[in-house]
């Protein structure tokens, strides 16, 4: 190979790695101190069995069960209310899709004793059920824009809800809207559809109110 093209080639690689961290810094992880989907949270968990934090803005103790206590096989084995978990889904979303956010849940499924999850879920409760679309549509129409580490975008089929299915990092990912409730799902790929049918008939029983 010519030193010229040697060139061209490194030059075009820097250009997408460059692509692909400015997305992961801008978009899915703006402040830089969390983990994408699907990786070790941030050291703020709590234990599953530990009050979860209900701090202004966050979940309420009437509102801690949004995260299911077991996702197909696995139980829950860590979880964040309050304002920890906004933000968390503050960085899944971007910080400019965020925007809005009144309160919010993560949950990661199996992984004990300090091992990678299996799956994890981000919960975001939105003003409105207006809001909650909105949001919806601008992380679809960032996420077909390119540039992330998803690929493959495509609708949830077989399943009651407006959704979308895409790869990344080793994981199956979805996200769905139940009323104001935007749920984003990291699992496993050979429990993901087991996974995402299960979650969405415990999420349909409990609907945000007010």
């Amino acid at each position: 190979m010519r030193p010229r093209h040697l060139i061209t080639l490194v030059f075009l690689a820097v250009l997408l790695a460059a692509g692909v961290w400015s997305f992961y810094g801008n978009v899915l992880n703006p402040h830089g101190d969390q983990t994408m989907p699907g990786m070790d949270m941030a050291a703020s968990d709590t234990p599953a069995d530990a009050p979860g934090d209900s701090g202004a803005g966050g979940a309420t103790s009437a509102e801690a069960d949004l995260l299911p206590s077991r996702l197909g096989e696995w139980g829950l084995s860590t979880s964040v209310t309050g304002e920890a978990a906004l933000v968390q889904v503050e960085q899944l979303h971007g910080k400019s899709l965020g925007d809005g956010i009144t309160a919010a849940w993560v949950g990661q499924y199996g992984g004990e004793g300090g091992g990678q999850p299996h799956a994890t879920i981000w919960v975001s409760r939105c003003p409105s059920i207006d809001s909650a679309q909105e949001l919806f549509r601008r992380m679809t129409d960032r996420i077909s824009a390119g540039g992330s580490p998803f690929t493959g975008l495509r609708p949830i089929e077989g399943q009651a809800v407006e959704g979308y299915a895409l790869d990344g990092m080793g994981q199956t990912h979805y996200y769905f809207l139940i009323e104001k409730d935007l749920y984003w799902l990291a699992v496993d790929p050979e429990q993901a559809e087991a996974s995402l049918g299960a979650l969405i008939s415990g999420a349909s029983g409990k609907v945000s109110n007010g």
